[in-house]
Formats: C-alpha cells, sequence, structure tokens
C-alpha cells in the first residue's frame, strides 16, 4: 500500500504540501473551510503524521543543485526551476537551496579553481547535493568526494547517474526508448528511407551513449543508414561545426537527430542551408528559441526529458530523506520521453509568467 503523506493529500484538494502542512499544523494563515477540508481527506486517507511534522520548528536543511556548461537557457534554466518550485513547497520545513552555475565546468574539463568553488560550497553548510560536478580525473574527483564524505552530503542525480557518487536518488531519462523513437520519427517522415546521422554531448558517457544505442538499433529495423555520429562536448562552437562538417561531408543526409542540449546551434547552420524543409530534424530539449524552428518545421519534433519534472521530485526526494532519513522506496526512477510537436509545444513550454521564475534567476550563484 502506498504510504500517505502531506504530498497525497495536498494532490487529491489541488493545494500545495506547504497549505496542507499550515493546515495541519495550526500555523499560517489557511481559511477555516480548506482547514477542515484537509483535516476530513487526512481522516479518511488515515493520514499519520511523521517527521516531516517535527522540521516545523526545526534548523534548516541545505540542498545545493549544480550545473555545468553552456547550454544553460536551453536546459540548466529548467534543472534550477525545478529544484526552486520545489523548495518554496517545503519552505515551512526549513529547507534551503543554493543553485550553483558553473558555465565553463564540462564532463571533460573541469579547472582547479572550479574544483575548489564546489569544495567550498560542500563546506559552507549544505546537506545534500544534486547533479555534483565531478571532474573526469581520479585526484580531482577525490579532492570532491572527500568533502562529500568528510561532511556527510547526501547526493542525488537529475537526468542522468554517477554510479561513482553513490546517489541516493536518480531521477533519470529513458535515452535509449528517446534515440529509438527518433529514428521512427525519421522513418515516417522520410518514407522512402536515406542517410541519418546523429549528435551527442559525449559517446563515451552512460546517458548519451545509452540514446546512441536506441537510435542506432531502430535504424537497423528501418530504411536508413547511419552516415556519421558527431560529438560536441557540450559546446556550441563544436556543434555548429560539426553541423557545418556534416552538410558538407554527407549532402545528401536527409535526418539528423540532437541527442544532446545543443541543438540551437545545429539549427541555426540547418536554417542556412539551401533547402532547410528537406531535412528531417529531431531534438531532444525545449526553450522558447526553439519554437520559431518548430514553426518554420525545420525541427519536425522534439522528444523532451522533462528536466523541470526530473529535478522537482529530485529535490523534493532528496529533502525527505534529509529530513525522514528514510531511503527512498526506489532508487532509481526513469521518466518517460514525450514527443512534442506544434500542435502541442505550448503545453511543455515554461511561461516567462511564472512566478517563482524571476526569484529563482536571481538567485542562482555563476562561478
Amino acid at each position: 500500500m502506498e504510504k500517505v503523506s502531506i504530498y497525497t493529500i495536498a494532490q487529491r484538494l489541488g493545494v500545495s504540501a506547504a497549505t496542507v502542512s499550515r493546515a495541519l499544523s495550526g500555523k499560517g494563515r489557511v481559511s477555516p473551510e480548506l482547514r477542515q477540508r484537509v483535516a476530513e481527506v487526512a481522516r479518511e486517507l488515515n493520514y499519520q503524521p511523521n517527521r516531516l511534522a517535527r522540521r516545523l520548528s526545526a534548523s534548516d536543511i541545505s540542498i545545493a543543485v549544480f550545473y555545468g556548461g553552456m547550454q544553460f537557457d536551453e536546459f540548466g534554466l529548467d534543472i534550477f526551476r525545478g529544484a526552486y518550485d520545489a523548495c518554496m513547497e517545503l519552505s515551512d520545513y526549513h529547507v534551503k537551496v543554493r543553485l550553483c552555475y558553473f558555465p565553463q565546468a564540462t564532463s571533460q574539463f573541469m579547472r582547479d579553481e572550479d574544483v575548489e568553488q564546489i569544495v567550498g560550497i560542500l563546506e559552507s553548510g549544505v546537506h545534500g547535493a544534486i547533479n555534483l560536478l565531478l571532474p573526469p580525473d581520479g585526484a580531482r574527483r577525490e579532492r570532491i568526494m572527500e568533502a562529500v564524505r568528510r561532511h556527510d552530503i547526501a547526493l542525488a542525480d537529475v537526468v542522468g547517474r554517477d554510479e561513482r557518487a553513490e546517489p541516493v536518488f536518480t531521477y533519470q531519462s529513458d535515452s535509449y526508448t528517446a534515440g529509438a523513437m527518433a529514428a521512427e520519427l525519421m522513418w515516417n517522415a522520410l518514407g522512402d528511407g536515406g542517410k541519418v546521422s546523429i549528435f551527442t554531448a559525449q559517446k563515451d558517457s552512460v546517458i548519451h551513449g545509452a540514446g546512441i544505442r536506441g537510435f542506432q538499433d531502430a535504424v537497423r529495423r528501418y530504411p536508413l543508414n547511419l552516415c556519421a555520429v558527431y560529438e560536441n562536448y557540450d559546446d556550441r562552437n563544436m556543434a555548429y561545426y560539426a553541423a557545418d562538417a556534416l552538410l558538407r561531408n554527407h549532402p545528401d543526409v536527409l535526418g539528423i537527430f540532437v541527442a544532446s542540449a545543443n541543438s540551437r546551434m545545429v539549427c541555426q547552420r540547418i536554417a542556412e542551408s539551401d533547402r532547410p524543409e528537406r531535412y528531417c530534424l529531431v531534438t531532444s530539449d525545449l526553450y522558447p528559441e526553439l519554437v520559431p524552428y518548430i514553426d518554420r518545421r525545420i525541427v519536425r519534433a522534439t522528444i523532451v526529458q522533462q528536466q523541470y519534472t526530473q529535478a522537482f521530485e529530485t529535490f523534493r526526494t532528496l529533502a525527505n530523506y534529509l529530513i525522514t532519513h528514510t531511503p527512498p522506496e526506489t532508487a532509481v526512477r526513469t521518466i518517460r520521453p514525450q514527443i512534442v510537436l506544434r500542435s502541442n509545444v505550448g503545453q511543455y513550454l515554461a511561461p516567462e509568467s511564472d512566478k517563482h521564475l524571476s526569484a529563482c534567476k536571481a538567485a542562482i550563484e555563476s562561478f
């Protein structure tokens, strides 16, 4: 039987968890009518208060959320927004968030000063960290992990899982299925088949490698010919020049799958070609600047990873773990890829008028 929590009650009533908390605790502004409804649903569901209730007068719990790389507007902002919004729901429990952005840090390169700043953040009193940035080389990685162990910091991951960091929870993308879906979309669009290619951040990473395998396995089932796989290491310039190289080296290519957050520069290069409408371009991200390419049918579809949702749920799960000391029921949760077309793009784009967006942006620390 699923454990009843304040989130269960909140979902039943269509209100926030914070509102349910205030109603049950008798603290804060809640109308008498809503307080009565909360009490009735709590009794109906046989809700039993747990350690969350005792957090109302406890000291702060701080969680740091990290993002590295240049694809911030296309990808990282939604991770920060998801974590920030989850933190706002948990504010009554004295949960705080630090949003830490490292523009120069990638999976392949990290400066010494980045490592020391990350260690400084971990030593500043944080209790948990999401998407902790870890350098590729062992010595500097160990420098960061030693701080994690010394301060007993709980880790969690969004999108991909780094087993070496031993996260207590991961909400990951099903990149294998997303790759297979992209290949099928190309087959449906191209009909008679043809040459296709894939762009990824890094072939040997777990998350991107799975996307390549899904794409390759599906391509074998259709009359498609995979002619090239390009890496761009989360670098916008590399993404642009790789797209340029593709058009020069394979002028008869018809399908392009951008399986990373670098679609902006690939779209730009395709739009600059003589006949951009001839290509079937499928992306794996979504941001306002992508919409004109969808409207022009340069991008036929995007298979979104919903990193906002992943970050929101990961933050909430990690906070619950830190408060209750109870491990999540499952250590890994996988989100289903969603196909976004011109007709439903508005349902997936985060509105700029979101009430927390400005506050979230103002809270971001850039290193």
